[in-house]
C-alpha cells in the first residue's frame, strides 16, 4: 500500500496455528482480506499460541505469556500430579554419560523419548531448562532407569514453576540513557 513506509507485519505460523502483529491496522486489514482468500483462517484476539496462554492488558500494554497449560499437560501425562516439586532441574554437578551397554528395554526407551521430547518443547518456553534437557537428550538411543529418573527430576522442577509467566512491558522513555 502506498504511504506505508515503516509499517510492518510480523506473522508467526506453525502448522495450523498463527500469531500476527502490526503497527498499522489499515495495512493489517488489507493483508487479512488477501490472506483469507488464500487460506481458511479464523481471526480473533490472541489468547493462546503454541502452548502459551496470552494475556494482554490494553491499559498498561503489558503482555504475559503463560506456559502453565502445556507444562501441566506434561505433569499429568507422566502421572506426576501428586509429586513434590524440586528447586532445581538436575542435581548440581550431576554428569550424564552415555550408557555403553544398553539393556534393550524398548518400553523404557519409548517412555524416555516421549518425556525428553516433551521437555525439549518445554525448554523453548522456559529457557532455564535448556541445559538439563540438552543433557538428557544425549541419551535418547540408549536410556537407563537412572536417565529416566533424571528426566522425571526435571518434571519435578516444572511442578514448582507452573505459575511463572513471561512478562513483556513497553519501554519507559524515562529508563533510556
Amino acid at each position: 500500500m502506498p504511504g506505508d513506509a515503516g509499517s510492518i507485519i510480523l506473522l508467526n505460523l506453525y502448522s495450523d496455528d498463527g500469531l500476527g502483529s502490526t503497527n498499522n491496522s489499515a495495512l493489517w486489514n488489507s493483508f487479512m482480506v488477501d490472506f483469507k482468500v488464500a487460506f481458511n483462517v479464523l481471526e480473533k484476539d490472541p489468547d493462546y499460541f503454541l502452548g502459551c496462554a496470552i494475556e494482554w492488558d490494553p491499559v498498561t500494554d503489558v503482555i504475559k505469556l503463560d506456559p502453565g497449560y502445556y507444562l501441566r499437560e506434561i505433569v499429568a501425562k507422566y502421572d506426576m500430579t501428586d509429586i513434590h516439586s524440586s528447586p532445581i532441574p538436575l542435581p548440581v554437578g550431576r554428569k550424564i554419560y552415555m550408557n555403553e551397554e544398553w539393556n534393550g528395554d524398548e518400553n523404557l526407551r519409548n517412555l524416555y523419548q516421549q518425556i525428553a521430547g516433551s521437555l525439549n518443547y518445554a525448554a523453548q518456553l522456559q529457557s532455564e531448562l535448556m541445559f538439563s534437557v540438552s543433557q538428557l537428550s544425549r541419551m535418547m538411543s540408549c536410556p537407563t532407569q537412572e536417565n529416566l529418573s533424571l528426566a522425571r527430576q526435571v518434571i519435578k522442577y516444572i511442578i514448582g514453576s507452573l505459575d511463572l509467566k513471561i512478562t513483556y512491558r513497553p519501554d519507559d522513555p524515562n529508563d533510556l540513557p
